[in-house]
């Protein structure tokens, strides 16, 4: 568009000719971007050209099955579906081994919801899950008792346990203790 300025800027008599051919060639220099940019746009959005028209490409959809729909293996499509519509935890192997038992046995998911044997094994199952995850861990039983991961419990047996964080913190409280204790009060 400058050059056009610059042409449009000097025009007289004297070259009108030559303002002419200027004015043709920068036309179809413009006309040149803007089909390359029309072609451009139209290739991007699918479409190619037949016969000096616009054609939208056919897609080919494959038949074949891809690498995440193999025969007995869940999909993202049934493990959303699990997830909402039947309550199952998808992360929950438990959970999860009933819902595979069931499809394996014949049954269609849609054909679950409605199931109540499925309904009945999997509230059973989501309630010894809460049941065991209500109980602490490391206790006894007995009321006074402390737990199996508290460091007093491993420092009054005066031994070390195996998880090995565990085994840091009380190794600490043990150095910790022997510090503060004065040695001249025996």
């Amino acid at each position: 568009m400058s050059n056009l300025n610059e042409v449009i800027d000097s025009l007289n008599n004297e070259n009108a000719e030559e303002l002419k051919e200027t004015l043709k060639t920068e036309a179809l220099a413009q006309e040149k971007r803007e089909r390359q940019l029309y072609s451009r746009a139209k290739k991007a959005e699918g479409f190619e050209l037949k016969d000096g028209k616009w054609v939208k490409k056919e897609v080919k959809i494959d038949s074949k099955p891809t690498a995440t729909d193999k025969p007995g293996e869940i999909g993202y499509g049934e493990k959303s579906f699990i997830n909402q519509v039947l309550g199952v935890r998808i992360t929950d192997t438990e959970q999860m081994k009933l819902v595979e038992d069931y499809l394996a046995n014949g049954k269609s998911l849609e054909s679950l919801v409605d199931n109540k044997h499925f309904k009945n094994d999997l509230k059973d199952i989501q309630d010894n899950q809460s049941a065991k995850a209500a109980i602490p861990t490391g206790t006894r039983g007995t009321s006074g008792s402390t737990a199996k991961d508290s460091v007093d419990y491993w420092i009054n047996k005066k031994e070390l346990p195996e998880n090995v964080e565990l085994r840091r913190q009380v190794v600490n409280e043990r150095i910790k203790r022997e510090k503060s204790v004065s040695h001249f009060a025996k």
